[in-house]
């Protein structure tokens, strides 16, 4: 079956019936009276139905919105390339094996079954299997639940795929059962405040050994606001970062505001937050389930202070949210 079946009833009755007056006589009696018209049956609303991403069954090939960005000699990550939401063979599942296929988007290409599956865990399923360049290729699928927020329509990947040509390529997108086009809130202004919001950190450590240090971001706080006239997205968060030895920080402001892009039967959104700013931000998202009622993005910022093409800090992550 399709990652969502939407079922699009546009039907119109217009029946006009009138019946004309006779003609006089000699007694100049007039004919039967017309008859009134009835007025036209008023069109019923289209009915979307939605399946939770828990009760597919079947080959899937899920719509997709990544961001993708490759690996820096010194660990940090660069290059970061949105990629739109739509249905694109990023991810396609085969349920007779039980397998799911991933493609970075520039040419890497991995399949990952049973036979790769390391670990299951509440909130994700964590496959591994040899690249032939030395490193593992990885892949890795998030039900975005374990914060008390519970997603029925969407999920997520993270994909770090190798080819012994080029640099390490990571990949992050969201995935699941996409809102139909017209499937569009009555009010005008829907809010978005249930978010889960995950990722990491890497910044350089001149002259050490390894020459990065890698950072976890633990969660955040915000707010997205949909404006359902025009389509556009403001998104205002704040991301918590915790290092190794569990010192906290703040990474605040990330505000932006995009516009939604229609793709075929999916909807989604890509563009820039802190655009112009330092760190600016690539983003790419999409809408999932009823009415848009989940969304989730994927961001990167890299900040490249000396110019050298090598990024002192990489910030990379996303975003689940629920309304």
């Amino acid at each position: 079956m399709k990652v969502s079946s939407s079922l699009v009833a546009l039907i119109g009755a217009a029946s006009l019936a009138a019946c004309g007056g006779g003609g006089s006589g000699g007694g100049g009696t007039s004919g039967p009276a017309p008859s009134p018209s009835p007025s036209p049956s008023p069109s019923p609303s289209p009915t979307f139905t939605y399946t939770k991403f828990a009760d597919l069954s079947g080959d899937q090939d899920f719509p997709t919105a990544c961001v993708e960005a490759e690996g820096s000699p010194i660990g940090t990550l660069r290059n970061a390339i949105p990629r739109q939401m739509g249905r694109n063979g990023n991810l396609i599942y085969t349920a007779s094996t039980d397998s799911w296929a991933v493609n970075d988007g520039i040419g890497r290409n991995e399949t990952f079954g049973p036979a790769d599956l390391v670990s299951t865990t509440a909130n994700s399923d964590s496959y591994e299997k040899p690249s032939g360049f030395g490193p593992l290729n990885r892949f890795q699928i998030f039900r975005n639940s374990n914060t008390g927020i519970d997603f029925e329509y969407m999920r997520s990947t993270f994909t770090l795929l190798f080819d012994g040509a080029n640099p390490p390529g990571y990949t992050s997108c969201y995935f699941g059962v996409p809102t139909d086009p017209d499937d569009v809130p009555s009010d005008a202004t829907v809010t978005y405040t249930d978010l889960r919001i995950g990722g990491f950190v890497i910044d350089e450590v001149p002259g050490g050994s390894p020459p990065s240090e890698f950072k976890t971001i633990i969660g955040g706080s915000g707010t997205l606001t949909g404006n359902t006239q025009s389509g556009e997205l403001t998104i205002d968060i704040s991301l918590t970062v915790e290092d190794a030895g569990g010192v906290q920080s703040t990474i605040t402001p990330i505000q932006g505001t995009v516009g939604t892009e229609i793709n075929g039967d999916v909807a989604g959104y890509s563009g820039f937050l802190n655009a112009g700013a330092v760190p600016e931000y690539t983003i790419a998202g999409g809408y999932f389930g009823p009415e848009g009622r989940e969304t989730g993005f994927i961001f990167h910022a890299a900040i490249d202070q000396n110019a050298d093409g090598v990024p002192e800090r990489s910030i990379y992550g996303g975003v689940a949210a629920k309304r």
